[in-house]
C-alpha cells in the first residue's frame, strides 16, 4: 500500500497517510487500513521524539484511531 514518507508530520508525511487511511478505514470497515494506520503511527511517534509540535500531531491523529478502533469491541 504505502511503504514510504519523507517525513512524519500530519500534512505531508505518514501522519497524513495515516489520518487518511483511518478516514478509509471509517467508511469501510475494512482492518487493513487500520493495521496501516497504526504502522505509521509507530513510525511517527518515534521520529517525534524531540520535537513538541510533531507530537502534538501524533496525539491527534492517535486519538482518532483508538476511537475508531475502540468502536470495534
Amino acid at each position: 500500500m504505502f511503504e514510504f514518507a519523507q517525513f512524519a508530520g500530519l500534512w505531508k508525511g505518514m501522519l497524513g497517510i495515516a489520518d487518511t487511511l483511518l478516514n478509509l478505514f471509517n467508511y469501510t470497515h475494512d482492518k487493513k487500513y487500520l493495521e496501516k494506520a497504526k504502522e505509521l503511527i509507530i513510525n511517527s511517534e518515534i521520529l517525534s521524539h524531540d520535537n513538541e509540535k510533531l507530537q502534538t500531531e501524533v496525539l491527534y491523529v492517535l486519538s482518532k484511531y483508538k476511537s475508531l478502533k475502540g468502536n470495534l469491541i
